[in-house]
């Protein structure tokens, strides 16, 4: 990128946006579009509005303050629709003083940046465009021009309201350079700014000794005054106070209940009337937004003086909590280390969020609600699902408190400590436990913890970890998984091809020489090394005496795998015949070595399904009975080779090992050993997923 051609490019834009022109000129702009006339308030409703917003969960979410202001979704609408909106609306909300309270650390003057960072770019918009009188040390409505009888007319032919008077300066200046005609006044086009002190100002509280009230409404320029005469000519004053500079934007007044009280007495006429005296002037009128924001000790202090009665009640009070949300406030820290220049150090999975966990539980209040402790309170109000509450239950325990989230640890202490972890490792690494040590050694060190709070955080620290240790376990969980998951597809695929081949007489040359990554394996390499594993597996598994029912295990096993890979409809039909023959090996297999009246007693007759079915089914028996009988096929003399050979197949072996832990390690008793080979889910699962299990 060229640097300097990027410059040039800012330049001729910032060039371009310039207007100048006549106060007619100005009128004929409005007859378009009336925009450039809004209030204040309206200016800054409407920038808030211009970036969107969305609604999730029945809540408001602006998008003018989602990458910079995190977990403060429902503060953010009552701000925003309470105030901002009906000062836009013109009602009477926009007389009032909007303080900001809340705990140290909370995003109060975030907010009020935001705002004045905003004003600054939306004014260089064509929507956000604003004109002022050119010369005018208060960057005056033009309109202000037009004549109070007149004003009537000119609001209905422009869709307007002209409000306030013109300022000292520009009467002034109307009658001597321009002899009282309006339409000649010059008019141009202003950009809001804080640093050249256009429509945006900044007040700031200091010792009530030495600061003066010149400060907020301007003072007497005593080298001008021979030369002018009377301290009543504008001539000889300065306009140059917080509140005429802020004129058509925004004020911020900082620490506003610390100030001494003569510095607001001046904003009683201001924020009812519009207006505010200076010098030995009229009332000079001001349209402009004043934001102030304070403590909640000193807000309660303020309150408790009944001499603040009459501005208590022109003050629009908003509080500002902490976030209580685990994933916003891990948000928080990591846009405060981002900005540092400690942004190599690697910070370890979930460590922000332990501290963060910390931070959310310190500031919950415990709930009335039974069953709810304040890990499921932060999990609930954190978006996660809770089993026995639902959506109104979280509602109704945020509106149980009104003062949840007013105290506790703030950010500016947990990023404090973090920043300590950063700077006392040697490694270009930290983890959570660094984070929570830190955590921990900082409690003895802050000032306003008494005691038993710190016996609190502490077993909020031991919560933080346990939880941490959970997310840990679930990573190390999901990591094994999706490393693991094209590993065991691979070899479930193997060990169906060579069932399939064994059971088939045939020799597979494919994926049974085959390793998981793809390359070819040393002939039988496979074999070898499974018949090792098996047994090893098979000498630690206790046998007790020898169970009959494994060669039923193994014919059905290899039915169910051969119905699993059949790849003709035929092939399905007869797999499925068999299976459905097979469903009375289990019975047939007790009868077999029981005498016939106590087999008619127990009322078992074989089900006729037809001759070719019987048939089966009666081999099937006899062959249980010792009676070798001749198979109906080479399939079929091959499953009973699988079930009786002394040295059966891998894959058969598999599934007998695993036959055999269950049967060992089964704690529940049953009355058949093969009742769990009945029931199709559970059945198939060991079929066909045993080999993924080895280990």
């Amino acid at each position: 990128m060229d640097i300097f051609k990027r410059l040039a490019e800012y330049r001729t834009a910032s060039e371009r946006l310039t207007w100048t022109g006549t106060f007619r000129d100005y009128i004929d702009l409005l007859k378009n579009d009336p925009v450039p006339a809004m209030t204040a308030h309206s200016r800054v409703y409407d920038m808030i509005v211009s970036h969107g917003v969305e609604e999730q969960n029945g809540v408001k979410k602006y998008k003018f303050f989602e990458n910079d202001i995190y977990g403060l979704d429902r503060t953010l609408e009552r701000l925003v629709e309470e105030y901002f909106h009906s000062a836009a609306r013109r009602l009477d909300v926009r007389k009032r003083i909007l303080l900001l309270m809340g705990p140290v650390s909370g995003g109060k003057s975030t907010i009020v940046t935001l705002l004045k960072r905003g004003l600054e770019q939306y004014s260089r918009t064509e929507r956000g465009a604003v004109f002022a009188l050119q010369g005018c040390p208060m960057h005056e409505e033009p309109l202000h021009l037009v004549p109070s009888e007149l004003r009537t007319e000119f609001e209905k032919e422009l869709s307007v309201r002209i409000e306030g008077n013109l300022c000292p300066s520009c009467a002034l200046r109307l009658r001597s350079e321009y002899g009282g005609d309006i339409e000649r006044f010059p008019v141009e086009r202003v950009f809001l700014s804080e640093d050249t002190r256009t429509g945006i100002g900044t007040f700031s509280p200091s010792d009530p000794k030495s600061q003066d009230i010149a400060d907020l409404t301007g003072s007497i320029d005593f080298s001008t005054i021979t030369e002018y005469g009377s301290e009543s000519d504008p001539r000889a004053y300065r306009f140059d106070g917080e509140l005429n500079k802020a004129n058509r934007g925004l004020m911020e007044f900082q620490e506003m209940l610390k100030c001494d009280e003569k510095f607001l007495w001046n904003l009683l006429s201001l924020t009812q009337e519009g207006n505010f005296k200076a010098g030995r002037f009229a009332l000079i009128s001001a349209d402009e937004l004043i934001v102030a924001h304070t403590n909640e000790s000193e807000y309660k202090t303020f309150i408790a003086n009944k001499k603040n009665e009459a501005l208590q009640s022109r003050m629009i009070v908003m509080p500002v909590p902490y976030n209580l949300r685990v994933s916003d406030e891990e948000k928080i820290y990591a846009k405060l280390i981002g900005q540092s220049d400690m942004s190599h150090i690697h910070i370890a999975p979930h460590a922000l969020r332990a501290a963060a966990i910390f931070s959310i539980l310190t500031r919950l209040k415990d709930s009335k609600k039974q069953g709810m402790d304040l890990v499921k309170k932060m999990r609930l109000y954190d978006g996660e699902e809770v089993e026995g509450f639902k959506d109104a239950d979280l509602k109704e325990m945020q509106n149980e408190f009104n003062d949840e989230g007013m105290s506790g640890i703030d950010p500016r202490y947990v990023i404090n400590r973090i920043s300590s972890a950063l700077i006392k490792q040697d490694q270009e690494y930290i983890n959570a436990l660094d984070v929570l040590r830190a955590l921990k050694d900082g409690l003895d060190q802050h000032p306003s913890i008494t005691k038993e709070e710190r016996e609190r955080y502490l077993g909020f620290i031991s919560v933080a970890r346990k939880e941490y240790d959970a997310l840990a376990k679930k990573e190390v969980q999901k990591a094994f998984v999706y490393s693991f998951e094209e590993s065991a597809r691979t070899l479930f695929e193997n060990y169906l091809d060579n069932i399939e081949a064994y059971c088939n007489w045939q020799k597979n040359q494919g994926s049974a020489d085959r390793r998981i990554d793809g390359s070819r394996r040393a002939p039988y390499a496979f074999h070898r090394g499974a018949d090792r594993h098996l047994r090893k597996r098979e000498k630690s598994v206790p046998r007790r005496d020898p169970d009959p029912n494994l060669r039923v295990f193994a014919q059905r096993t290899q039915v169910r795998l051969q119905h699993a890979r059949a790849p003709a409809r035929g092939d399905r039909e007869e797999a499925v015949c068999r299976s459905e023959g097979y469903r009375q090996d289990h019975h047939l297999h007790q009868d077999a070595g029981r005498k016939p009246a106590e087999a008619h007693q127990r009322g078992h007759q074989p089900p006729r399904r037809g001759a070719r079915l019987h048939d089966r089914q009666r081999q099937r028996a006899a062959a249980l009975r010792g009676e070798l009988a001749e198979p109906l096929n080479t399939k079929a003399r091959a499953a009973r080779t699988c079930a009786s050979a002394p040295n059966r197949t891998i894959a058969v072996r598999f599934l007998a090992l695993r036959y055999e832990r269950r049967r060992h390690y089964s704690r529940a008793q049953v009355d058949s050993p093969t009742r769990h080979l009945h029931d199709a889910p559970k059945y198939r699962k060991i079929a066909l997923f045993a080999p993924c299990t080895m280990t």
